[in-house]
């Protein structure tokens, strides 16, 4: 198995994204999924906590711009349709967004 490499804090921004899971310094306990970009609390929580470095054994994915931001509106978008279809609350849901962000620079309604 590969070693892990050291992640310096300052190299993670919003939108940082890598091929392999982030670890917090122990090794063990996750603080990114492979290939998820990082969000605003992720950069905040690491200051907050004082965090020295990160671990992984992947590499920087470059995201595009903008992808970052899409990934994220398709994400909660989906935890949206999730709870209006558990009755949890209400939302368009990934249809909708994907439907408004992917069929080009016009809203195509169905």
């Amino acid at each position: 198995m590969k070693e892990f490499s050291k992640v310096a804090i300052d190299a993670i921004h919003v939108g940082s994204c890598f091929s392999e899971p982030v670890y917090f310094e122990d090794g063990v306990n996750m603080f990114l999924p492979a290939e998820k970009p990082a969000k605003q609390y992720h950069v905040d929580v690491l200051k907050k906590w004082k965090i020295p470095y990160l671990l992984t054994r992947g590499t920087e994915v470059k995201v595009p711009a903008g992808d970052a931001e899409l990934l994220d509106i398709l994400e909660d978008a989906g935890r949206t349709e999730r709870n209006r279809q558990s009755g949890r609350g209400c939302g368009f849901g990934v249809s909708f967004a994907a439907r408004f962000f992917c069929a080009g620079t016009e809203f195509q309604d169905s």
